[in-house]
């Protein structure tokens, strides 16, 4: 059973890539394929690829976030973050998603921490313009510091009287907030920052414009490994909401997997120039597979049993199938 998209040879021997992907055909041999990643949920079900079926319900991201604390001691940057497309186009509207694909489920689910704790929860960039001006200083730095050390005292007394020297969760996100505004998190979400050659790789037709559940941008793509740089361990992408039951071939192979095909050889290559390949695991994946066989809408449905995963980075042998 074939696909109407073609096939393109990699630079593999012996393997071959569907007709959507020869930009990422041409750099095979920096990925790895899974052929037998299957998750038996037809649901839509996040949790399962999420959480690895850990018995708290929480993402990976979350549980990474209890062990390296929530955000990075250098650069305030959160450790587990949800990039959604919106976050680079704060206007793009992708059409009207089901409660499976919407925001909601998106901020439950992929950033949830399940019973391990609110604190743990992936911080969801959104695209709302407020919430990066919440991450500015408006304070002249000398004025926040001095009440910032008046406060530090006042709670130092307090902490004194402590016997078990725990800090209470009110006095840790003060630490968090400190850290944040005078860090200048802010700036690794700044696109701006970014070498213009490198932004073009990321580039795809109008950053406001969109298809039936996909921007017709990469631009998050980039955000995704900015965060990366700046410390963040762990950042969930969210490339797509669409569920194609039926003339699938057309939309895909006109929009949608040319701009995975950019994507994810923009993300990888330039991982890869920077030498953080070795470091970095980029891992790509779906709630499930679709049907081998095209059903009578000229698409394809749900097929839990088995699927593919994309790896490639973190010090895994790549080149193989």
């Amino acid at each position: 059973i074939r696909s109407c998209t073609g096939e393109v040879r990699t630079n593999l021997p012996g393997v071959w890539f569907g007709g959507t992907f020869p930009q990422m055909a041409k750099r095979a041999d920096r990925m790895a394929v899974v052929r037998s990643f299957a998750t038996n949920d037809a649901s839509h079900n996040h949790i399962p690829i999420l959480t690895g079926r850990h018995p708290s319900g929480a993402a990976m991201g979350a549980l990474c976030a209890r062990g390296t604390g929530t955000l990075h001691p250098r650069s305030g940057i959160p450790m587990n973050t949800v990039i959604i497309p919106e976050a680079v186009a704060p206007d793009l509207k992708l059409g009207k998603p089901t409660a499976t694909f919407g925001l909601p489920r998106i901020e439950a689910q992929v950033a949830g921490a399940g019973t391990i704790g609110s604190l743990y929860k992936g911080f969801v960039r959104n695209g709302n313009p407020e919430q990066l001006g919440n991450f500015n200083l408006k304070l002249p730095r000398d004025r926040f510091v001095d009440r910032y050390q008046l406060l530090g005292e006042l709670d130092g007394l307090k902490r004194r009287l402590d016997r078990t020297g725990e800090v209470d969760e009110i006095s840790q996100v003060e630490r968090q907030a400190y850290d944040l505004l005078l860090r200048g998190v802010a700036d690794a979400f700044d696109l701006s920052k970014e070498d213009p050659k490198t932004l073009e790789r990321y580039r795809k037709g109008d950053p406001k414009k969109h298809g039936d559940g996909a921007p017709l941008n990469l631009q998050h793509f980039l955000l995704a490994r900015r965060l990366v740089e700046a410390g963040c361990r762990v950042v969930t992408l969210n490339f797509g909401r669409w569920d194609f039951h039926s003339n699938s071939f057309k939309e895909l192979k006109k929009k949608y997997l040319p701009l995975w095909d950019q994507g994810v050889t923009a993300l990888v290559e330039d991982l890869h120039e920077r030498g953080m390949d070795a470091d970095v695991s980029f891992v790509a994946w779906g709630e499930f597979g679709r049907t081998p066989k095209i059903n009578k809408n000229a698409g394809r449905d749900h097929w839990p049993q088995v699927g593919g995963a994309l790896l490639a980075g973190g010090g895994m042998k790549a080149g193989q199938v």
